[in-house]
């Protein structure tokens, strides 16, 4: 009796530090939060950025969220010097070999009006050797693409309309038949019904680390408006990557392909980061759960 009140001294005066487990929030902005600029909104959610870089649009914080609230917007103002805009937020740091991710986005022009866009979405870092899911929410006429560095195979949903091959421009997915790619290259480019137009979509993302430098079990799926959209699977780990998640960067940057562009608005709104795999039928719980499944036992 005596070992066991010892025990229950030590668990109850013990620090209560969390353990994160599946569908626990890591991070969470929804940019309703205290502060009067863009930089203090996000870093008052425990992230940072480099907001202003190059003297160039800094961000700002507007009314007309998703949800009624407040929202981030990134203007960029069609300068050529130099002609690309880079405002990345970035996460606070944690290493997880699994993260699923979700965040609303928006244009106030539809990318489909030209062919010249290069908006990147968001990026998912193992470590300072590179990132493995690399998201352009608008490239081209107004194609969803994705950098990914390694082989893997694509498998798309009846969303997809059309995907980018090889057979129409050097560097994207082999061809495919009944709705899979092989993928040597780096990247994809897809059509998506309906896509952005100027209206809010929530983008889901799933990513799992490869667990070695052999193994070849990488995944990576994307839902939008909670519809899945495409799986990326069999992917290696690159020689640079890190074995961990470690942080994601939002708005890593906004530019056109070529000259031809014009000023738009790219929104953000509640972005939140889980431990794991969280599809659209999971809620993630809201506070990581310390010393969960403990139970005391008298004798």
């Amino acid at each position: 009796m005596k070992k066991i009140i010892s025990l229950l001294s030590v668990l109850l005066f013990m620090p209560c530090v969390s353990q994160a487990a599946t569908g626990d929030v890591l991070f969470k902005c929804n940019f309703d939060g205290a502060g009067s600029t863009a930089a203090q909104v996000w870093t008052g959610c425990g992230g940072s950025g480099s907001f202003g870089y190059l003297g160039l649009s800094s961000g700002s914080i507007v009314s007309g969220g998703q949800d009624g609230g407040k929202a981030m917007s990134f203007y960029y103002p069609n300068t050529t010097t130099p002609n690309e805009l880079y405002d990345p937020m970035s996460t606070p740091s944690f290493d997880k070999t699994e993260l699923t991710y979700t965040y609303w986005e928006k244009f106030d022009v539809d990318p489909k009006s030209s062919w010249v866009w290069n908006v990147k979405s968001s990026r998912a870092y193992l470590g300072s050797g590179g990132y493995m899911g690399g998201f352009v929410s608008a490239e081209n006429n107004g194609n969803w693409m994705q950098t990914f560095w390694s082989p893997a195979i694509l498998t798309t949903t009846t969303k997809v309309t059309h995907v980018v091959t090889d057979a129409d421009q050097s560097g994207y997915c082999g061809v495919g038949s009944n709705g899979v790619y092989p993928c040597n290259n780096t990247r994809l480019s897809l059509s998506w019904n309906p896509g952005f137009g100027t209206d809010w979509h929530k983008i889901r993302i799933y990513l799992k680390a490869p667990s070695s430098t052999t193994a070849t079990d990488g995944k990576n799926m994307v839902w939008i408006d909670e519809n899945l959209i495409y799986t990326l699977s069999n992917i290696p780990r690159y020689s640079t990557w890190g074995a961990v998640f470690t942080n994601i960067s939002f708005h890593p940057s906004d530019d056109f392909l070529s000259s031809g562009g014009f000023p738009f608005h790219h929104l953000y709104d509640d972005i939140t980061v889980y431990d794991g795999y969280v599809p659209p039928t999971s809620s993630g719980s809201q506070i990581p759960t310390a010393l969960s499944g403990l139970r005391v036992v008298s004798k």
